[in-house]
């Protein structure tokens, strides 16, 4: 269960302080996009986030935005925000931060990963040795898949939280 289990949680990326990433010893942040960043498919950049993107940056933390979806959708998004991207990621199989980290040009195990879902964002953090930062989805999805993915994750949050693990 580990595994799937946040270093930190929060209601949205606006509820973190970016200074917490450099107490931490984290060199660079690996953001998710949809749900994380901007509702799904959304090619919105809320002046909040983007202000909270600015703080992170003149703090000197790079950020790279890390996505499963297409470069279709998250290329126009990297480009309102500034900011490099890697899509089609295939979290959690952790290809998409290697990829990350090489591109940002620090190691690996530096970075953290900001992101709405426990199976592919914390599950692929933890996986590779980053800081694996959970943040409530900004919006629930209607699709089935969607719905049951989130079941499951609210079953494994609660676990954590009954055990203290």
């Amino acid at each position: 269960m580990s595994r799937f289990k946040p270093d930190i949680v929060a209601d949205s990326v606006l509820k973190i302080d970016p200074e917490t990433f450099l107490h931490r010893g984290i060199l660079w942040l690996a953001i998710d996009v949809d749900n994380t960043l901007a509702l799904p498919n959304s090619p919105i950049l809320t002046d909040e986030i983007s202000a909270w993107l600015q703080r992170v940056k003149q703090l000197g933390l790079p950020v790279i935005l890390v996505s499963n979806n297409l470069a279709e959708r998250v290329e126009p998004f990297a480009k309102l925000c500034g900011l490099p991207f890697i899509s089609r990621a295939m979290k959690p199989l952790g290809m998409g931060l290697f990829r990350a980290a090489k591109k940002i040009g620090l190691p690996l195990k530096k970075g953290a990963l900001i992101g709405d879902q426990i199976f592919t964002d914390v599950y692929a953090a933890k996986k590779r040795g980053m800081l694996a930062v959970l943040v409530h989805p900004m919006m629930e999805e209607e699709s089935r898949f969607f719905s049951i993915k989130r079941r499951l994750e609210r079953f494994v949050r609660a676990r954590q939280d009954k055990r203290g693990a």
